[in-house]
């Protein structure tokens, strides 16, 4: 099974440099644009099952693959975007100015939540339970699967997968439109060969 990991294109608030969260935002024109890049770059492998993250980000990230994959996709509620509070809306520079010890925590303890929202281990416990049905589904097969999301969910994912606590989510950068790959064999450990790639972007 390759499991592939892609995060949704660019939002207003990603080119703001804003916490958005659980705002439901929708992609920007360069957004769209990343999107059709990423079903290009699957031009030539077969996916036959993608779960996708309810937000109409993810949704539209995940369009033109299901379109070119004649897929249905299936939509996967606990894969929402963390939950950042009164975060929401503010830029990430005003928090750490403002509220840079906390901040620095929230990054770095999975124990720590954002003012009236989660925290990272919160992300990391609601994942699990869908990402082990995938993945139990899967497994035995030579499927490639597709999971959309968004940047702590999949950096929470990608902690699920190898292992890691939560604490470690933010050690792995997903930007816009980057494509992760995993390949699950048993009887080996989840191998990560792709991380954050986004080649398929060009420029």
């Amino acid at each position: 099974m390759h499991l592939y990991l892609i995060r949704h294109g660019e939002t207003l608030p990603n080119r703001r440099r804003e916490f958005q969260g659980t705002g439901n935002f929708p992609l920007t024109n360069i957004g769209l644009a990343q999107a059709e890049k990423i079903a290009a770059y699957f031009v030539d492998i077969d996916i036959h099952a993608i779960y996708v993250s309810p937000m109409d980000r993810a949704m539209q990230t995940a369009a033109p693959i299901v379109q070119l994959k004649q897929l249905s996709p299936v939509p996967v509620p606990q894969f929402h975007e963390v939950d950042c509070g009164r975060w929401e809306g503010v830029s990430f520079f005003d928090i750490l100015e403002n509220e840079g010890k906390l901040l620095r925590s929230w990054l770095t303890d999975g124990k720590t939540p954002s003012p009236g929202g989660e925290s990272l281990g919160d992300v990391y416990r609601r994942v699990g339970p869908p990402l082990k049905e995938i993945v139990d589904r899967h497994r035995h097969s030579s499927d490639n699967v597709a999971i959309v999301a968004h940047g702590a969910v999949n950096r929470a994912l990608i902690c699920r997968l190898l292992g890691l606590s939560p604490d470690r989510a933010f050690c792995f950068e997903q930007e816009n439109a980057c494509i992760s790959r995993f390949v699950l064999d048993e009887p080996f450990p989840p191998k990560l060969t792709m991380l954050n790639s986004t080649i398929h972007l060009g420029g």
